[in-house]
């Protein structure tokens, strides 16, 4: 540990072992230290947390920010890197005006993670390009920027609380796609929604957000795929919805119950016939479009075919 006379502090950890037993994430610690100015870097340091490669960044504190500056970290089950070559990876928290900035590229492999404490949602890995600002941790205020995801094997839960998280999947509408056709429900999980994948990028501006590439969730029973925009209301929140849905019922992955359907075929082969031959009969008749209009918290759901 070096300190100089500005009351910069450098930490430097190489071949430790560190315990986080008594570690509380929600103690107020650091917010009773006025100004810091560290830097803390570490190679093989290994915790009851799992084993981090390297570790680097810089915590930065006044009165008003808090800042995670240049952020690069590698473990078994947590990686930060930077947004780009020329853009460093930060977490900036703004208390004054309640506003939150975070750039870089994060991946987490929950089944490792370190922070599961923090991270209460349950999925197998999560690997997303943030480059975001917005104001309010709850409402998610003037958000701008960009996100680009790949979440695998995500689970939520219905019983969690509400949060800026829940607020942003309500961009689309899950609840009302899960049983959007037919009043039938085409997801299993009872009190959860079960994604295998989910990918996309959605662009916020000032006004919107937009999604010109589709996001897709994949679930076991449907494939589905969104297109569109969703417009802010003057308080700067996600309001009005403008997309378009495409789902799709996997019906190959069930073809011995639509196997009377088309003539009859045999159950037994129908997996690898259907799949093949009636390829395209089997895609329209299993493909549903929607409109997606209305409000976040008041969704509505229009099929178009």
């Amino acid at each position: 540990i070096n300190i100089d006379k500005t009351g910069f502090m450098k930490i430097n950890l190489e071949n430790t072992k560190f315990k986080f037993n008594n570690l509380n994430y929600e103690n107020n610690d650091i917010d009773s230290l006025s100004v810091l100015n560290i830097r803390f870097i570490s190679k093989n340091l290994d915790t009851d947390r799992g084993f981090f490669e390297t570790i680097d960044f810089y915590l930065l504190k006044n009165t008003k920010i808090l800042t995670i500056d240049n952020i690069n970290i590698s473990s078994n089950g947590f990686r930060v890197g930077p947004y780009s070559d020329e853009e460093k990876a930060y977490i900036s928290i703004d208390r004054a005006n309640d506003l939150y900035k975070i750039k870089g590229i994060y991946e987490i492999y929950n089944s490792s993670n370190p922070f599961n404490e923090i991270l209460k949602y349950d999925f197998n890995f999560l690997k997303t390009n943030l480059n975001v600002q917005w104001n309010s941790l709850s409402s998610l205020k003037n958000l701008e920027g960009s996100i680009d995801f790949l979440v695998k094997e995500f689970s939520l839960d219905a019983n969690i609380p509400s949060s800026a998280f829940l607020r942003a999947i309500k961009v689309l509408n899950l609840n009302a796609m899960i049983e959007g056709i037919n009043n039938q429900r085409v997801s299993s999980g009872g009190d959860s929604l079960k994604i295998q994948r989910a990918s996309g990028k959605i662009y916020f501006s000032k006004a919107r957000g937009i999604i010109d590439e589709p996001i897709t969730l994949e679930t076991n029973e449907a494939s589905l795929k969104w297109l569109g925009e969703v417009l802010k209301n003057q308080k700067g929140e996600m309001d009005k919805l403008n997309l378009n849905l495409s789902m799709r019922l996997k019906i190959s992955e069930n073809i011995p119950w639509y196997a009377a359907i088309f003539g009859g075929i045999p159950a037994l082969a129908g997996g690898y016939v259907l799949e093949n031959i009636f390829e395209d009969v089997l895609d329209n008749a299993s493909t549903f479009k929607f409109k997606v209009d209305g409000t976040v918290e008041s969704p509505e759901l229009k099929r178009l075919n």
